[in-house]
């Protein structure tokens, strides 16, 4: 089954820009390339959505955080999962 899963970073200082914030996409990507991962800012926050096919739930949110710790170096504040058929 397929879940999009939702990861919540808190931003301190100033947000990167849209060069900084594309690297960063490029490397989640590199580092779960079938995960079509997606960066969104926002005020004092950083979401990174993910897709993942995985047997359950549990799996594609361990996916999720190893391949976006590796490259943020941080886990994330919040984190969401739901099928991805119903997104």
């Amino acid at each position: 089954m397929d879940f999009r899963v939702t990861q919540e970073f808190k931003l301190t200082g100033d947000p990167p820009d849209q060069a900084a914030t594309d690297r960063l996409r490029d490397r989640l990507r590199a580092a779960a390339p079938e995960s079509a991962a997606v960066v969104e800012l926002g005020l004092g926050r950083m979401r990174v959505v993910m897709r993942f096919a995985a047997p359950s739930a549990e799996a594609a949110i361990a996916a999720a955080t190893a391949s976006a710790s590796s490259v943020l170096g941080s886990g994330a504040a919040h984190v969401e999962v739901e099928p991805a058929e119903t997104v």
